[in-house]
C-alpha cells in the first residue's frame, strides 16, 4: 500500500514537472518576457524623456548651456543635445537596472528557486519537497526574465541608433543652413558693393564684421549664423538675446568697430558706404561748405533726389545744426582743429538705393604736409573727392590784384597755401595709397564766389569755369594736373555764406548741393534694405572733363 502511495506520488510528481517543464513552463517565459519587456522599455523611455524635458535652473529656455570663455551661450544642437543623449540613455538604463533588481522581480525568482525569502519581505521561506514544484516555474521566469532584458536591450540600441542618426541629420541641416544664411549676407554685401569702414578717427580701417551689444550692453564679437545660434544668441552674462542675421534686425542693434571698440551708427552695414573726403587749405571755406550742404540737402526744394537725408548719429546732428544756426546769424564757423577727422554720416536716397555718405572735414593743415597726408587713411577708399579750391590764394591772382583789391582779398580770408601746392601734395600721395585714380571722379568747387564778384573777377555767363580757371595761366598748372591724373573732373563755383547766410539764396543753396549729387552717381563701388529710421537734418556747372 505505501509502495502503491509513492509511485503514485512519483507519477504525479513527473506528471507536475513535465507539464511546468513543457506546457506551463514556455507560457510563463513567453508572459514574463513580454510582460518585463514591456514594462521596461516603457520605464526607460520615460525616464529618457523626463530628463530631456528636465531644464536645469538658470538654462535659457532654447535649452542651450553656457560655455567657458565664451561670449554667447552654444547652440542646443552644437554640442549639448549629444550630452543630453548621453545623459538619458545612461538614466534609461540605470532605471531599468533598478526595476530588475527591486523585488518584484530578483526577489521572487530567487524566493521561487531557492526557497530563500528576501529580507524584510512576507513571504516564508521553505525547503525540501517544496522546492520541486516552485523551481521549475522559478526557472522559467528567470528565462522570460532574460529574454526581456535581451529583446529591450535590441529594441533600445535599434531606437538609439535611430535617434543617433536623426540628430545628426538635423545637426547637418543645421549646419547647412548656417552656412547658407552667412553665404546669403557676404554674397548680398558683395553684389551691392557694400564694404564696411570705420569712421573713426586714428582708425579708417576696414572691417569684416562689427560687434554687436545685447540690450545690457555686453559685446558679441561674432553676431552671425554658426554655433551660438541661426537667428539669434543669447549672452552668456545676461542671457538676454542677440540678433545674429541681417534677417532678423542684427543692423538695428548697437554696434562698435572690432578695432578701435567705438560706437557704429544704427542700420551700419545695411547700405553701401561712399567716402567723400573735402580736399583744400587752411582757410579755403571747407567747414563753410560742408554746412551749407547739409542745410541744402535738409530742404526738399535744393536736395533734389537726396531728399530725406538723415544724419546717422545725433552727435552729428547736434552739431552740424549747432554750426548751421550759426551761419545763418551770420557767424562764420571756426577753424577745424582735428588733423585725423570723424567722418559726418548721413544716410542719403531710398529703399536699395539708400547709402551711408562719409564726409571727412580735416583741418587744411592735414594737407600741407606729406605725412600728415599719409595718416588720412580714408583717402585709400574715396569714392569721389570734393576738391574746394580758393582762387584768392593762388599767387598768379593774387599778383595781379591792386591794393585796394588785395585788401578787399585779404577781408575774405583766403586760404593760407595755394591750391596748386595742396592738389599736387595730395595725387601723390593717393598714389602712394595704391588708390586707383583714373577711377575716382572730383567734383571743383570754387568757393567765396561772393569775394571773386565784388572783385570783378567772376567769369561771365559764356565762360565756363574750367576755362575761366586756365585764363592768364590763374590755375592752369592745378587743372591740367588733375586732367592728368583723375579720370572724371566737374568744375562748380558757389558761395556758402550767399546759400546759407542770413540772406539764403534758394538759388545758390541749389548749387551747392550739386557737386555731391555728381559725386554720388559718379562714385565707383569699392573693390572688394531697407531704409533705417534716424534723425532727420534740415554751381554753376560748366565743364565736365573725361580723362
Amino acid at each position: 500500500m505505501q509502495v502503491g502511495l509513492v509511485l503514485v506520488a512519483i507519477a504525479l510528481v513527473i506528471a507536475y514537472l513535465f507539464v511546468a517543464v513543457f506546457v506551463l513552463g514556455p507560457i510563463i517565459v513567453v508572459g514574463v518576457g513580454v510582460v518585463l519587456g514591456i514594462f521596461l522599455l516603457v520605464r526607460g523611455s520615460t525616464t529618457f524623456a523626463n530628463v530631456l524635458r528636465a531644464v536645469p535652473t538658470g538654462r535659457p529656455p532654447t535649452g542651450m548651456l553656457p560655455v567657458d570663455q565664451e561670449t554667447a551661450y552654444r547652440s542646443y544642437w552644437v554640442r549639448q543635445v549629444w550630452l543630453d543623449l548621453r545623459t538619458g540613455s545612461r538614466a534609461a538604463r540605470a532605471e531599468a537596472a533598478a526595476c530588475l533588481r527591486a523585488d518584484g522581480v530578483k526577489g521572487n525568482i530567487t524566493w521561487l528557486c531557492s526557497g530563500v525569502a528576501p529580507m524584510a519581505s512576507t513571504r516564508v521561506d521553505f525547503g525540501g519537497y517544496a522546492l520541486v514544484f516552485t523551481f521549475p516555474i522559478g526557472a522559467a521566469c528567470a528565462i522570460g526574465a532574460a529574454a526581456a532584458v535581451a529583446g529591450a536591450v535590441v529594441l533600445a540600441l535599434v531606437a538609439t541608433l535611430v535617434l543617433v542618426v536623426l540628430i545628426a541629420l538635423v545637426c547637418a541641416a543645421r549646419a547647412l543652413l548656417a552656412a547658407g544664411l552667412g553665404g546669403a549676407d557676404l554674397l548680398g554685401q558683395r553684389l551691392r558693393g557694400i564694404v564696411l569702414g570705420c569712421p573713426h578717427p586714428g582708425c579708417y580701417k576696414v572691417i569684416p564684421l562689427a560687434i554687436y551689444h545685447c540690450e545690457n550692453g555686453h559685446a558679441q564679437p561674432r553676431a552671425v549664423p554658426g554655433r551660438h545660434g541661426l537667428l539669434r544668441h543669447f549672452c552668456a552674462v545676461c542671457r538676454a538675446p542677440v540678433s545674429s542675421s541681417p534677417f532678423t534686425g542684427r543692423r538695428l542693434q548697437r554696434g562698435a568697430c572690432p578695432s578701435c571698440k567705438r560706437d557704429l551708427p544704427r542700420g551700419f552695414g545695411d547700405c553701401r558706404i561712399v567716402h567723400i573726403p573735402v580736399i583744400g587749405g587752411s582757410s579755403a571755406g571747407k567747414t563753410m561748405l560742408v554746412v551749407s550742404l547739409l542745410d541744402a540737402l535738409g530742404r526738399p526744394d535744393t536736395a533734389g533726389a537726396l531728399a530725406g537725408a538723415e544724419f546717422a548719429t545725433a552727435d552729428d546732428q547736434r552739431e552740424m545744426g549747432r554750426m548751421l544756426t550759426n551761419l545763418r546769424a551770420g557767424t562764420l564757423p571756426g577753424a577745424t582743429t582735428a588733423v585725423l577727422p570723424a567722418a559726418v554720416m548721413l544716410y542719403v536716397g531710398q529703399g536699395r538705393k539708400q547709402r551711408l555718405l562719409y564726409l571727412y572735414d580735416p583741418m587744411g593743415e592735414s594737407y600741407a604736409h606729406s605725412d600728415r597726408v599719409r595718416k588720412q587713411g580714408y583717402l585709400a577708399r574715396a569714392g569721389g573727392l570734393l576738391l574746394v579750391v580758393d582762387v584768392l590764394a593762388a599767387n598768379a591772382v593774387q599778383q595781379h590784384l591792386s591794393p585796394p583789391e588785395l585788401a578787399t582779398a585779404t577781408g575774405a580770408r583766403p586760404a593760407a597755401e595755394d591750391p596748386t601746392r595742396t592738389v599736387e601734395r595730395l595725387t601723390g600721395e593717393l598714389a602712394a595709397f595704391g588708390k586707383r585714380r583714373r577711377r575716382t571722379p572730383v567734383a571743383v568747387v570754387v568757393t567765396k564766389r561772393d569775394a571773386l564778384t565784388d572783385l570783378g573777377l567772376m567769369p561771365g555767363a559764356d565762360t565756363g569755369v574750367r576755362d575761366w580757371l586756365c585764363e592768364g595761366d590763374r590755375l592752369g598748372n592745378l587743372v591740367r594736373g588733375l586732367e592728368h591724373d583723375f579720370g572724371r573732373i566737374r568744375y562748380w563755383s558757389v558761395s556758402a555764406l550767399a546759400a546759407s547766410g542770413p540772406a539764403r539764396d534758394a538759388g545758390e543753396l541749389a548749387r551747392v548741393a550739386e557737386p555731391l549729387h555728381w559725386l554720388l552717381d559718379g562714385a565707383r563701388k569699392p573693390p572688394t534694405s531697407a531704409a533705417v529710421p534716424h534723425p532727420r537734418i534740415g554751381a554753376d556747372s560748366t565743364a565736365e572733363v573725361a580723362g
